[in-house]
């Protein structure tokens, strides 16, 4: 499986990280 994320511009403007983007009850193969 391949997933592909594109809101980098948004995380960066929002001092956020992909981690908290997900949240902290995302399995751990997305991670």
């Amino acid at each position: 499986m391949v997933v592909v994320f594109t809101g980098g511009d948004y995380l960066e403007d929002n001092e956020k990280t992909l981690e908290d983007y997900l949240g902290h009850e995302c399995p751990n193969p997305l991670k």
